[in-house]
């Protein structure tokens, strides 16, 4: 079984403004926030997630798991019911369905994936979701009416069973809209039975001969899915790479490469 994890700014879910976490007493971390898992049918998974409660408060949680979707505008929506068709949550088990940990520490936190032997090969995933306890949630008030808060964190899971892979191919370079401007985007659809997550810098010469690099817009593509890929103008600085000001002049030629979990595409292309 081989895994991986990624760091905690990436995935976390707060269903919730920021702003109340203190109000409400649910001020927790998770990590990781994310598991991307490979495994054969009828093999055992086992992983542990770490929660802090940096609250200075004892704090009690409700864990459960659910299905979820990644919705056109990218935002993600939970399936808290029975499982959806193709599932693994019947496969999970988890440690316990209640939690308590003291303020400002920090406990770890078991979970099992229990494959059949007949799985077929593929990516399933589900999410582990956390919340406080409802007795233990302070209310919000806000002027004279006081209203009832519910937060939610999100651990996210993909297992791969057997030799499932993604499998991306970019069907066009076209424009589109980031934030207001106008910047190259890659129509990427993934063919594979896993998710694929493309990465990567491009390096461009715009209509009056600048030079720019383009940094390809990291997020999952499911399998059978398409989606518009932006490729962010960024320029470099001693802290790093940062989001370009310029004025993007077309046509533009762009050239690089595309990479993902297993394969990689060249770009040579002209976008007017």
């Amino acid at each position: 079984m081989h895994n991986k994890r990624y760091g905690m700014a990436l995935l976390v879910l707060l269903l919730i403004p920021t702003s109340t976490l203190a109000e409400t007493r649910f001020n927790i971390s998770v990590s990781p926030p994310r598991f991307i898992l490979k495994t054969k049918p009828g093999k055992i998974v086992r992983e542990n997630v770490r929660f802090t409660n940096v609250d200075t408060n004892s704090g009690t949680y409700h864990l459960k798991t659910a299905d979820w979707d990644l919705l056109p505008n990218g935002a993600v929506k939970f399936y808290e019911g029975a499982p959806v068709k193709g599932s693994c949550r019947p496969w999970v088990r988890i440690e316990r369905r209640v939690l308590t940990i003291r303020g400002n520490s920090s406990k770890n936190f078991r979970f099992e994936m229990h494959v059949p032997e007949k799985a077929i090969p593929g990516e399933c995933r589900f999410a582990l979701l956390i919340a406080p306890d409802p007795k233990t949630v302070r209310p919000v008030r806000v002027g004279k009416i006081v209203l009832p808060v519910v937060g939610r964190i999100g651990i996210i899971v993909y297992l791969r069973v057997g030799k499932a892979k993604p499998e991306l191919k970019v069907l066009s370079l076209r424009k589109g809209k980031l934030n207001k401007k106008t910047v190259p985007m890659l129509l990427v659809k993934n063919f594979g039975n896993a998710h694929g997550r493309p990465s990567g810098s491009l390096v461009a010469k715009d209509a009056k001969g600048r030079k720019l690099d383009l940094e390809v817009d990291q997020f999952p593509i499911m399998p059978g899915k398409s989606r518009l890929v932006p490729l962010k103008p960024v320029e470099w600085t001693r802290k790093g790479y940062k989001a370009s000001t310029m004025k993007l002049r077309f046509p533009m030629h762009i050239r690089g490469k595309v990479e993902w979990d297993g394969g990689s595409v060249k770009i040579d292309r002209v976008l007017r």
